[in-house]
């Protein structure tokens, strides 16, 4: 029972990771409906109910003290950054897009809050088996949708949702891949290399040159954290660029990979220095947070201000919106965050480390302060270290001592695993 609760509880943080504000009628090409109709509302609900079934089956903690000091810190601190957004509301120009902005917040609350509460009292491997399995399974599923439906668009989606989203997605399906297929029995390597190869093509076709980035930066710090041999790494180097070669030059959609590589890479980025428009975006940001430094204009006030949605920065929307107060919290936040990384650093989750770079990275170039809920829910996850499997009947705990980085030995205690 614990076991599936745990497993439930990983699956439906990446389940509300994932959804966003998509609803069923963004089938229709309706983006804006109720909550009652946003599946975000009701995943806030199981999450909690999951968590509650937890705490009543395990109370004590089951991670180290020191990792749940380190989860302790970074709530406290995202909580500070998120309810002080909240608060800006009674400031915001514009109450109607404040409240539902405050809305979008009050969930980030509730699902870190459990996160928080939870944590320590999980088996870290049942955990990370129900969220990368259910990003694994529902990012494959809307890749299959995309190249069905899709595949001769001029950016590639899925089910209504943006191109930049399901390039944030297509990364994470790689990561996912590499997760599980580490984990994973020899006969499966090839079925995992297949899919990483067919993710990172999509994640091109997608068209979204800031989840390329992010996506190519965390699958390299994925790799780099794997706690495996060197030679093995290039073995899977060298495989994984023959099959890529392969693939790219011989199917239809590894040629227009290379042809939207080219477009909106090479020549867009490269020769013609096109932005989108985040130039103009990120300097109207800047503006109005001179214009308001200590509290900025309140939650919401950059649409108010400027038209545009948000200004497709993480830290210039807390600025224009937060003033310094909102983006000191969130300097503190990124502070902690590396010192307790670096703290880790003997025994990192190679997954979870790579989707904090991924989140991070990608809020620089889009999204607002809902879409970085990924940077607070992995940044508190990316605290569980990953300790070498052993066979549970072993007498000693073979793990890394997360204080000393030396080996740490607790005679004839269970494998923790």
């Amino acid at each position: 029972m614990l076991r599936t609760a745990e497993f439930c509880f990983g699956g439906l943080i990446a389940m509300f990771l994932l959804v966003g504000r998509w609803s069923p009628y963004r089938l229709q090409g309706i983006l804006h409906v109720s909550f009652w109709y946003e599946p975000r509302f009701y995943l806030t609900f199981a999450i909690v109910i999951v968590a509650l079934i937890i705490m009543g089956l395990r109370a004590g903690g089951s991670v180290p003290p020191v990792i749940q000091r380190f989860v302790v810190w970074i709530c406290v601190l995202v909580q500070l950054i998120l309810l002080y957004m909240i608060a800006s509301s009674l400031w915001a120009p514009v109450p109607e897009i404040a409240i539902y902005k405050s809305y979008e917040l009050i969930l980030c609350c509730i699902v870190i809050t459990a996160v928080a509460v939870v944590l320590p009292r999980l088996h870290p491997e049942g955990f990370r088996q129900g969220f990368w399995i259910a990003i694994v399974a529902i990012c494959l599923f809307l890749a299959v949708v995309s190249v069905v439906g899709q595949l001769h668009a001029a950016r590639l989606s899925a089910l209504g949702g943006g191109p930049n989203a399901f390039g944030r997605m297509m990364a994470l399906l790689c990561l996912g891949c590499m997760v599980i297929g580490s984990q994973r029995r020899r006969v499966w390597v090839w079925f995992w290399f297949g899919v990483w190869i067919l993710g990172m093509m999509l994640l091109v076709l997608s068209g979204s040159r800031g989840a390329l980035l992010a996506g190519a930066m965390a699958v390299g710090v994925a790799f780099l954290l794997l706690r495996t041999t060197v030679p093995k790494k290039a073995v899977v180097l060298v495989s994984c660029g023959i099959l890529a070669v392969f693939v790219l030059n011989v199917t239809e959609i590894g040629q227009r990979t290379i042809h939207q590589f080219q477009s909106r890479v090479v020549s867009l980025t490269f020769e013609r220095g096109h932005a989108s428009g985040r130039e103009l975006l990120f300097e109207q940001a800047v503006d109005i947070g001179r214009d308001n430094p200590i509290l900025g204009v309140g939650i919401g006030g950059f649409r108010a201000e400027i038209g545009s949605p948000y200004p497709h920065n993480f830290f210039l929307e807390l600025f224009a919106e937060g003033g310094a107060v909102a983006v000191l919290f969130a300097m503190a936040l990124m502070l902690v965050l590396v010192y307790f990384l670096w703290r880790l650093r003997r025994c990192p989750d190679p997954g979870m480390v790579g989707a904090l770079v991924l989140f991070f990275l990608f809020a620089q170039f889009s999204g607002d302060l809902f879409d970085s809920r990924g940077i607070f829910l992995t940044a508190m996850i990316a605290m569980l270290p990953r300790y070498d499997p052993v066979p549970r009947d072993t007498p000693a705990l073979s793990a890394v001592h997360v204080e000393t980085g030396a080996p740490h030995v607790a005679a004839n205690k269970p494998a923790w695993r």
